[in-house]
């Protein structure tokens, strides 16, 4: 499949060869993951790369995400400080996935901590999970939705309580 990718100048050369060759990698590896991903979630993937440019550009100074993508827009931001062409493969492909699911137009809730399960069982955090999986990494999900349901219980707990956010004045 021919994929219309463009780049900011600001996008280093090393992180802009990085990405040219791990998106066909991403791609195969989340239209083949039907374990995590329902064929409809897979193919609005797809169509991503069939019609529309996807654009690389710098994040803006002062945020500390890895990258983010508007929901169903075209352009996806790297945090050029976490992110170089020196970074594991498994880092670019966990990266691609969750923003390209961004702009097929998947969400999760901003806040994981508030609700970690629910955050975990996002589209976005599935195709992550694909990608690490599907390149003989272990799922980082396996076994945990129910701990992690338990921290978001507990969280909730503590956020009932009067002065939890009270730091004293």
């Amino acid at each position: 499949m021919l994929m219309n990718l463009e780049f900011d100048d600001k996008i280093p050369a090393g992180l802009k060869a990085k990405i040219k060759e791990r998106h066909p990698v991403v791609l195969e590896r989340i239209t083949s993951c039907s374990d995590h991903l329902d064929e409809a979630i897979r193919e609005s993937f797809l169509g991503v790369y069939r019609d529309k440019i996807i654009r690389h550009a710098p994040l803006p100074p002062g945020k500390n995400a890895v990258a983010e993508a508007d929901i169903g827009g075209r352009e996806m931001r790297i945090n050029l400080k976490r992110v170089s062409g020196e970074s594991p493969d498994v880092v670019i492909d966990r990266m691609l996935a969750h923003e390209v699911m961004h702009l097929a137009g998947y969400r999760h809730i901003k806040q994981r901590w508030k609700d970690p399960a629910r955050y975990a069982r996002s589209e976005p955090v599935k195709a992550e999970t694909c990608v690490t999986i599907s390149g003989g990494g272990q799922d980082p999900f396996k076994g945990i939705f129910e701990k992690m349901d338990d921290i978001g219980k507990f969280m909730k707990k503590i956020e009932s309580k009067p002065g939890f956010l009270d730091c004293g004045s």
